[in-house]
């Protein structure tokens, strides 16, 4: 056991699960109850699976806050899409294949826009494109930064010539990266890098999180401090 960690009055074995996660996500570590085992290697250190640190007197106000989602949202099937995001964002770190972990994330990310429809569905619908249509893969992410407040990372802009909805449509229906086979060519650079910290800002975000991470541009590997707002 390397951390402990205490909810007062809460019985929940599912809020202390969900806790134990999202701490782990705080502190850029795979974090799991006592007794779980994990299924591929897993960072030991701080700060090693996220682009942003966290200081000791920022972790229970985010805890708290993390705690306030779960009661707002356990009875529907936010809160365990909010872990499959956390837990997804962690897995695409374990892989040694760039497509596996750009698939991973796609998925994380698809979960945080599951939740924000729901969470802020008349905010979505406002900013969707085309009023009382679906809103498809390609306009998600953009729709969300309205909603959330955040920054289009590139490979996200629809404009661009190669996004990661035309990336993921590629390899998940025909296999392919760049028009090649998997193997035979990588998939964008930094692609993985801005999906990884958008992935992240999204999770802060939809958490209740202000904190001034949130705005920084992304894309330059870079570890920057949360700087949790008031």
């Amino acid at each position: 056991m390397t951390h402990e960690i205490e909810i007062t009055g809460s019985q929940d074995d599912d809020q202390l699960r969900f806790s134990i996660i999202t701490l782990g996500f705080l502190f850029g570590l795979r974090l799991l109850p006592e007794g779980w085992g994990h299924l591929h290697s897993t960072a030991i250190e701080v700060d090693k699976c996220n682009s942003f640190s966290v200081r000791d007197s920022e972790v229970i106000p985010c805890l708290e806050l993390a705690s306030d989602f779960y009661q707002r949202h356990h009875k529907t099937r936010n809160a365990k899409r909010m872990s499959s995001a956390i837990s997804l964002l962690h897995w695409s770190q374990a892989q040694p294949m760039e497509f596996d972990a750009f698939s991973y994330l796609y998925m994380a990310v698809d979960a945080c826009w599951a939740i924000c429809k729901d969470v802020h569905a008349g905010a979505v619908q406002r900013y969707g494109p085309r009023k009382g249509q679906q809103i498809r893969h390609p306009e998600r992410p953009e729709v969300m930064c309205a909603v959330l407040g955040l920054k289009l990372p590139e490979i996200f802009d629809p404009s661009s010539a190669i996004t990661a909805a035309s990336i993921r449509n590629d390899l998940i229906h025909e296999g392919l990266v760049g028009d090649l086979p998997i193997g035979q060519t990588v998939i964008k650079p930094h692609c993985t890098l801005e999906m990884r910290e958008f992935a992240e800002k999204l999770i802060l975000s939809l958490l209740g999180v202000q904190a001034g991470y949130l705005s920084t541009a992304g894309g330059d590997r870079q570890h920057h401090a949360l700087d949790l707002k008031p």
